[in-house]
C-alpha cells in the first residue's frame, strides 16, 4: 500500500482540480479528495507554489495522517481503499482550507468572463491594470496588496510619468477586483485595502484625477473647418463626420457608425448611446440633413459607410470602428495642418467644441449638460432628466 498527495485527474468545470490522496494497492489506484481545489499551475512536485506557506503546512499534515492510517491498517490487517477511507475519516484532521486564487489569476478569470460577454472595452481596462501590477510585482496574493504596497505602486507610477487620471483607473479597477472576490466569498473583507465608509483609513484612489485640458475649437477655427474644401475623399469624410458630431449633440463615432435609416423617425434621429444606455433624440437640422443625404444608400441599412451589414460579431464592429476612427483622426490632422490650426484635432473635439460654443453664448450650464456634461457622467445623467427636447432643439440651432 502506498499513499501520495496528487491532483485528482478527474477534471472539474473550470480551470481547477481537486487535491487528493492517491491510494495504491496491488497496482489499483483510488483517489480521496481533500476538499482543496487548485489550479494545476499552482501545484508541482507534491507542493503548492512557495507563497502558499500555510496551505503547504496543511498538506504535510494530510500526508502524515494518510501514512498513520496505512500503519493502522497494517496493524489491524486491513486492506482495500474502503477500509483506508473509513479509517482516514475517523482520524482528526486539520481544518479544511480553500486555496484562493492569486490576484493575477483571478483578474485573468474576470477578463475571460468579460470576453465571453463581449465587453471588450472593460477587457482593455482590466488588462491594463493587470499589466501595471505585474510590471512591479511578479507574484501577488490578495493578502499581499496592502496600503503600503498601493502607496509604493503609486510612487512608481508617478516616477514613470503616468498621469493622475490613469493612476485612478488602475486603483479603481483593483478595488473592483477585490469587491468581486469578496462577493464570491473567495477572500475576507478584512484584507480589503481601499478606503470606504467602513474602512476610512484605507488607501484612497480619489484626488488623483487631473482636469482634462479643454479640447475645443474657437468660433474662427470652426468656421474654417465648415468652409474647408476637401482635397481628397478621406479629408471629406473626416470633415463630414466631425461636423455631423458637432451638429448632432456631440454624438461620438461609435454611435454615429451604428445609426440606421430606421433611426430616423419624424425628422429626428433617435438612438441609445452605447456608453451610457441613455436614449437620445436629435432634431435633423439643415446641416445634418445635407450630410445624411450625401451618403444615403452607400452602406444600407446604415446612414454612413462605416459598418457593413455582414458584420455579425461584436469584435468585427469594434475593430472596424477603431480603424475608421483612426482614419478620421488622420484626416482631421491633415485638415488642421492645411488650415494652420495648431491643435491636435480628433473626432472627440466636436463634442467639446459644441458645448464650449453654447457656453460662450451664456446657455444655461444644465442645458449644456443635456448634450455633454463637463464634470462627470453621473452628473450629466441627472441633468438629462430635467429638460425637454424642444428646449434643446432651439438652443442647438445656434450651432448653425
Amino acid at each position: 500500500m502506498e499513499v501520495k498527495i496528487l491532483l485528482n485527474p478527474k477534471k472539474l468545470q473550470g480551470e481547477k482540480q481537486n487535491l487528493a490522496i492517491r491510494f495504491t494497492e496491488n497496482r489499483k489506484v483510488n483517489y480521496l479528495n481533500l476538499g482543496i481545489k487548485v489550479k494545476p499551475s499552482q501545484f508541482k512536485n507534491g507542493r503548492l507554489a512557495k507563497e502558499f506557506l500555510e496551505e503547504n503546512e496543511v498538506i504535510q499534515k494530510f500526508i502524515l495522517l494518510a501514512e498513520k492510517t496505512i500503519i493502522k491498517m497494517v496493524d489491524e490487517r486491513l486492506t482495500g481503499f474502503q477500509a483506508f477511507r473509513l479509517l482516514f475519516e475517523q482520524i482528526e484532521k486539520p481544518q479544511e482550507v480553500i486555496i484562493l486564487p492569486d490576484f493575477y489569476s483571478y483578474t485573468e478569470m474576470i477578463i475571460a468572463r468579460l470576453k465571453e460577454q463581449e465587453r471588450f472595452g472593460n477587457v482593455n481596462v482590466y488588462k491594463a491594470t493587470l499589466s501595471k501590477f505585474k510590471k512591479y510585482y511578479p507574484t501577488l496574493l490578495f493578502k499581499d496588496i496592502t496600503i503600503d504596497l498601493l502607496k509604493d505602486l503609486k510612487a512608481k507610477m508617478v516616477k514613470e510619468g503616468l498621469k493622475g487620471n490613469s493612476q485612478s483607473v488602475i486603483f479603481r479597477t483593483a478595488s473592483i477586483i477585490f469587491n468581486c472576490a469578496i462577493g464570491e466569498k473567495l477572500i475576507d473583507y478584512d484584507i480589503y485595502p481601499f478606503k470606504n465608509t467602513i474602512n476610512p483609513k484605507g488607501f484612497s484612489a480619489t484626488n488623483m484625477t487631473t482636469r482634462t485640458k479643454h479640447r475645443v475649437l474657437n468660433d474662427a477655427e470652426l468656421e474654417l473647418i465648415k468652409s474647408y474644401c476637401p482635397t481628397n475623399p478621406r479629408r471629406e469624410f473626416s470633415k463630414d463626420m466631425f461636423l455631423f458630431s458637432y451638429y448632432a449633440n456631440g454624438a461620438n463615432i461609435t454611435d454615429i457608425s451604428k445609426l440606421k435609416e430606421s433611426s430616423i423617425i419624424n425628422n429626428r434621429i433617435t438612438y441609445i448611446r452605447a456608453k451610457t444606455s441613455i436614449e437620445y433624440s436629435i432634431k435633423i437640422n439643415t446641416e445634418i440633413s445635407n450630410i445624411i443625404m450625401k451618403y444615403k444608400g452607400r452602406s444600407v441599412p446604415y446612414l454612413f459607410p462605416i459598418l457593413k451589414k455582414d458584420f455579425i460579431k461584436p469584435s468585427q464592429v469594434r475593430d472596424r470602428i477603431r480603424k475608421i476612427t483612426k482614419q478620421l483622426n488622420d484626416g482631421l490632422k491633415e485638415i488642421s495642418n492645411e488650415l494652420g490650426i495648431d491643435k491636435p484635432i480628433t473626432t472627440y473635439w466636436a463634442r467639446h467644441s459644441m458645448a464650449s460654443r453654447l457656453q460662450r453664448k451664456d446657455v444655461n450650464l444644465a442645458v449644456i449638460s443635456k448634450a455633454l456634461g463637463h464634470t462627470s457622467l453621473k452628473t450629466t445623467q441627472i441633468y438629462l432628466e430635467g429638460f425637454g427636447n424642444n428646449e434643446i432643439d432651439k438652443i442647438l440651432e445656434d450651432l448653425l
